[in-house]
């Protein structure tokens, strides 16, 4: 609940035991409570927690938007993939747009473990219209998620964007894409990468820009696979 950092005084009282006889000693000492938008990258499953898939601003967009093209279906698109198309063009004509933090840019922050980063919640992103990589992909993570499609987010150096279950096991990954570096296979199933900076502009390219990403970096250190549902054991929303 907190929009600042907020510096409390506490007071610090141990009880205990030295042969056999009672002690206690009190000391002061003082603490920041970061604010709600604070988080270290140290460990990125931490950034599921601000993926608040159920809050109202989510739901009317994610269920606004699926509804408006109820009856545009298409057989030879997948579910998963053409709902996620639907609601990136909706991003998109929405007006979110990619800005990069000038104070705590993430290509700065996540070298950096221990440094604090801020992170704008969904709602906020929809209200103010713009964030940076990992404002935008929260967004589309918790968009997604809302509508029942499972994603993850994907880390390359300086970087994170994210990926979603495209509804196929890998044995019909022909059905979502015949290019096989267009698409992941992560734990039997296929995964479609996005790169959701590129909001605006067609899903495709988004697409296509996220996979040769992934293709660049998916040998090297810093790069990493995190799925929400598992993120949601121990960061929940």
């Amino acid at each position: 609940s907190l929009p600042e950092d907020t510096s409390l005084a506490a007071l610090v009282r141990a009880k205990y035991q030295i042969g056999g006889k009672d002690q206690e000693i009190e000391k002061s000492a003082g603490l920041k409570v970061f604010n709600r938008n604070a988080l270290t990258w140290d460990k990125t499953e931490r950034a599921a927690s601000f993926v608040t898939l159920k809050d109202t601003p989510v739901k009317y967009f994610a269920r606004g938007t699926v509804q408006t093209f109820r009856f545009q279906r298409f057989a030879f698109v997948p579910g998963n993939v053409l709902s996620a198309l639907q609601i990136f063009d909706s991003m998109g004509i929405y007006g979110l747009k990619y800005v990069a933090n000038p104070k705590t840019p993430f290509s700065v922050k996540s070298k950096d473990k221990h440094a604090i980063d801020w992170v704008q919640y969904p709602r906020d992103v929809l209200r103010f219209k713009t964030g940076d990589c990992s404002d935008l992909s929260v967004l589309y993570c918790s968009l997604l998620e809302n509508i029942g499609i499972s994603t993850a987010f994907v880390t390359i150096p300086g970087h994170i964007f994210m990926m979603f279950d495209s509804g196929f096991g890998i044995e019909n990954r022909k059905q979502v894409s015949s290019v096989e570096s267009t698409i992941v296979t992560y734990d039997d199933r296929v995964w479609v990468p996005i790169e959701v900076t590129m909001t605006g502009e067609p899903f495709t390219k988004a697409w296509e820009a996220a996979a040769a990403e992934i293709e660049k970096y998916k040998d090297g250190p810093d790069f990493g696979y995190f799925p929400n549902s598992r993120n949601w054991r121990e960061y929940p929303p």
